[in-house]
């Protein structure tokens, strides 16, 4: 008997042991799912945080284009930037006329 209670104990400390070592892997788990939890939620804060800054800079420079062509903001860099962006309107409007020529030229060949 007394050597089925020394099995029995070998056992159960094994037992205990396989146990105790779920557990501690269970809380690293715990702690590293609590990590990148905190990271993710930190990193999503962050984008969008990135996001109001690109859309407040957009804005800020439709504002300045704006006061600038109604001759409320003068200033050489930003009138060297609307020449610029003037130019850019121009070709797009003259890009966007090819295209509609085309469309008319395809549409009357059919």
């Amino acid at each position: 008997m007394a050597e089925w209670d020394q099995v029995r104990a070998q056992v159960q400390s094994r037992w205990q042991q396989a146990r105790e070592q779920v557990q501690r892997g269970i809380g690293i788990a715990r702690e590293r799912l609590a990590y990148q939890r905190d990271l993710l939620m930190l990193r999503l804060e962050a984008n969008s945080v990135r996001g109001n800054i690109r859309r407040k800079t957009r804005e800020l420079g439709e504002l300045t284009l704006r006061l600038h062509r109604e001759g409320q903001l003068a200033h050489p860099t930003i009138a060297s930037m609307v020449q610029e962006i003037t130019d850019l309107e121009n070709k797009a409007s003259e890009v966007e006329r090819r295209i509609s020529e085309l469309r008319t030229a395809a549409t009357a060949s059919r």
